[in-house]
């Protein structure tokens, strides 16, 4: 699973990982999101955020974006 290899790296490495265009099924639909691993240094325990982004609402997003900043 592509988001246990991009958390293993950001332990490794010490450092963001971000992995774009990973797909995940669920309920039967295919979806396509984008994981980001951020190590958290400032604690006393390690931890990481994770960070998932569906690329859909990001596209719907952009694009009234766009729509909003046209002029006329």
């Amino acid at each position: 699973m592509i988001s246990i290899q991009a958390i293993n790296k950001a332990k490794r490495d010490r450092r963001t990982v971000r992995k774009d265009g990973v797909q995940i099924e669920r309920d039967g639909t295919t979806r396509v999101i984008n994981v980001e691993v951020i190590p958290l240094d400032n604690l006393r325990e390690r931890a990481f955020l994770i960070v998932f982004e569906d690329t859909n609402r990001r596209a719907t997003l952009a694009a009234a974006t766009r729509r909003e900043e046209a002029p006329g």
